[in-house]
């Protein structure tokens, strides 16, 4: 697969050459970032013909993704809410004196972090996306019947 980047209407376009037989012109969330998957065959001016006849779509297609309601960044203290399962949890941040990190679902409305006093923002969402993926594992590892 070749990628190049290319400005057509004014707009950064990420350009995918690979075997494959159709054209797509796809528009990504966040930022609206234009991506285009084109066959091997096709040039680059027949790719800026199909980018150029669908910018009005493609331009929507941005300003619908600029106007969306994004979760806010997380800072990984009490009271914000993290989606667990999609259930919103209420986070309950406690900084202990021990040197390990502790993550578990407190009924059905919270979120205990305990973690050593002084851990940075980074520390804390490494360890929940850790914590995160092992809980997925648990949930999907095979089953012996």
């Amino acid at each position: 697969m070749n990628t190049e980047h290319h400005m057509i209407g004014g707009i950064d376009v990420e350009v995918h050459w690979k075997s494959i037989k159709n054209l797509h012109v796809g528009v990504y969330p966040p930022d609206g970032r234009v991506r285009v998957a084109a066959p091997t065959a096709v040039s680059l001016d027949a790719v800026r013909r199909a980018v150029l006849t669908r910018m009005a779509w493609v331009r929507r297609q941005q300003a619908r993704f600029l106007t969306q309601e994004r979760q806010s960044k997380r800072l990984y203290r009490s009271g914000e809410t993290h989606y667990v399962w999609g259930r919103p949890l209420r986070l309950e941040v406690v900084e202990w004196n021990r040197r390990k990190h502790k993550i578990a679902v407190l009924g059905n409305d919270r979120l205990s972090m305990n973690s050593p006093l002084n851990s940075s923002r980074d520390q804390r969402a490494t360890w929940m996306a850790a914590w995160r993926r092992a809980e997925l594992r648990m949930v999907s590892a095979p089953r012996s019947c």
